[in-house]
């Protein structure tokens, strides 16, 4: 199968859209040889900042000598992002090849069941469970794609179950508040496996300590077992056009009374949340002796990018997926306290099913304009309808309608403190126009990759 091929396939998958569940996981696994499980797994899931976690692990373990591989959702510009080890993507080639393997397998399964077929997310699953067997990696960062429960992800028996913050997203799959998408959530605690919660939420603490309880699984909570000491902002001497600074991180951490100092590139607020996070993971893997030294492995987290997020690309466009009220939340609380004078000019491309109102509402905060795009994805924006709700709601932001992304993109190129954020699909298709459909963007430092050259 050449790699068109393969992508052809996986676009086809699409149509069956989305199935909740284990059946179909479990089949087609099971015809795989069942290649999960060959590996070890630590399984991330959360509203928001499931993937910085992530990203922070990966460069953590990586760095101290672990075969890590990671698997992703959504990708940016190639479906092959969410598919790494070390950092490095899967080649056009090793993709072709576990699809190709995939697509033959569904069919020997339709001789018995004639109405099988995997989704295009199953089919994804199943190819980095493929390549990363294949490849015999160490550990596996396993993020999940939404929810948890019944996310086809949860065919795993992982080291540590990881859930980070929780808040409202996916009611139509999820439900209507957060207890019951807590309990979604919670749905990848296995039995007698122990779990971070970095959910700083009451309800979802609540909901998830039961759930840690019922399997006799060993919990560590935020700000009961672990908690943020101190956070601070160093601005690197190094600037991007004398306007924008490069900025570290550093973040006091204590576990278990003991305190770790982590320095890290990826800045923003909330990022001191994750990393609160991913440091409880790692004192859960020293104790099950999967790493030696903590201080050591927390030093790797400097090499951990997440693209993106709070990401600075060429002209100094401030891009951010935020997409979803709490985030945009999280992204002006890190914009004021970076910036704390600072106007922004934004373009915003928001699914229809999330709460756009109550999240132009919060981001008009820091903006002197905002530009109301389209954005592609299951979830199609719909430009107009938002511009014609907020084109006279707010006093001190300048509102306008600009559907093609790449028309809003030359507008603000020009303008003072450009930002684009509302949904990582905008994000992908805004790289793409920058940097062009090859581009791969890298989530580790050692990829030669700086903010400042690009």
């Amino acid at each position: 199968m050449k790699y068109q091929d393969a992508l052809q396939y996986l676009n086809e998958l699409q149509l069956f859209g989305i199935k909740l569940g284990l059946k179909n996981i479990e089949k087609l696994l099971t015809e795989l040889n069942s290649p999960h499980e060959k590996l070890k797994f630590i399984h991330v899931a959360g509203t928001n900042g499931k993937g910085s976690v992530s990203t922070l692990l990966h460069a953590a373990l990586t760095g101290c000598g672990k075969k890590t591989a990671i698997f992703t959702s959504p990708d940016l510009i190639t479906v092959r992002e969410r598919i790494r080890i070390n950092g490095k993507t899967i080649t056009e080639t090793a993709f072709s090849a576990v699809i190709e393997k995939i697509s033959k397998k569904t069919k020997i399964i339709q001789k018995n069941t004639p109405d099988f077929m995997p989704t295009y997310f199953e089919a994804l699953t199943a190819a980095a469970l493929i390549y990363f067997a294949k490849e015999k990696v160490d550990i596996v960062i396993w993020e999940t794609g939404m929810g948890g429960r019944l996310d086809s992800t949860n065919i795993v028996s992982p080291l540590i179950s990881v859930i980070t913050e929780i808040g409202l997203e996916h009611s139509e799959y999820l439900g209507n508040n957060i207890q019951e998408i807590a309990m979604e959530k919670a749905g990848i605690i296995k039995k007698n496996c122990p779990v971070v919660c970095g959910s700083k939420n009451p309800e979802a603490q609540k909901v998830i300590l039961k759930q840690a309880k019922k399997q006799q699984s060993e919990i560590l909570l935020r700000d009961k077992d672990f908690f943020i000491l101190k956070t601070s902002y160093i601005s690197l001497p190094q600037f991007c056009n004398s306007a924008i600074p490069q900025f570290q991180m550093n973040t006091q951490i204590l576990i278990a009374e003991k305190k770790y100092t982590v320095k890290n590139n990826l800045w923003g607020t909330y990022q001191a949340d994750n990393i609160a996070t991913a440091c409880a993971v790692l004192h859960i893997l020293h104790k099950i002796k999967i790493i030696d030294n903590i201080c050591e492995t927390v030093k790797y987290m400097k090499n951990a990018l997440w693209p993106a997020r709070l990401q600075f690309l060429k002209g100094n466009i401030l891009i951010d997926g935020a997409h979803n009220p709490n985030a945009a939340s999280a992204l002006v609380k890190s914009l004021k306290d970076a910036f704390p004078d600072r106007k922004w000019n934004a373009i915003v491309g928001i699914m229809n099913n999330k709460d756009y109102l109550c999240y132009l509402d919060t981001l008009q905060e820091i903006c002197d304009s905002i530009i109301i795009t389209a954005v592609k994805g299951r979830y199609p924006s719909s430009p107009e309808k938002i511009f014609k709700q907020i084109k006279n709601k707010y006093s001190n932001t300048k509102i306008h309608l600009e559907k093609e992304p790449e028309k809003a993109l030359k507008v603000i190129e020009s303008m003072r403190s450009p930002l684009i954020t509302g949904s990582l699909y905008l994000a992908g298709e805004i790289m793409t126009i920058l940097y062009g459909k090859d581009y791969i963007p890298p989530i580790l430092k050692t990829d030669s990759f700086s903010t400042c050259t690009l």
